[in-house]
């Protein structure tokens, strides 16, 4: 059986995703304020946004229908909530997310992990076709 490569993966997702203009902004947003991006050992991206807001954290949930939240207790006791997406379903989140990102090192950041699981002409003619 051939495995799917993880270009292949995140073209499926982004034909999965039905995000409004509207939600897209609102997710950026969140990101931009309240959000981490990174690469995990250098192959893996990993996408969160932490608030002590449950409602808040939803949001991405809902829009886009991937990854998982969880719940944690800080040391003074206080719950936050985390949103957590990984792997090609984060790399499919930045991609939808990134014209609408507005802090530079995260958008530079999502820009690096978008282009190294789809490769940089890809992700030019992404952006022309696929995002609004």
């Amino acid at each position: 059986m051939k495995t799917e490569s993880k270009a292949r993966k995140v073209t499926r997702l982004l034909r999965n995703f039905s995000v409004s203009d509207s939600e897209r902004n609102y997710v950026a947003g969140l990101m931009d304020g309240e959000g981490h991006i990174a690469m995990r050992d250098g192959r893996s991206a990993e996408v969160h946004v932490t608030n002590m807001e449950r409602n808040l954290v939803e949001v991405p949930d809902r829009v886009f229908d991937v990854g998982i939240i969880r719940t944690y207790k800080t040391p003074k006791g206080d719950t936050v909530y985390r949103w957590v997406v990984g792997g090609t379903e984060a790399a499919a989140v930045l991609a939808v997310l990134l014209p609408a990102m507005r802090s530079p090192k995260r958008k530079r950041v999502a820009k690096e992990i978008v282009e190294s699981y789809l490769g940089k002409r890809s992700t030019e003619n992404l952006w022309r076709t696929w995002i609004p």
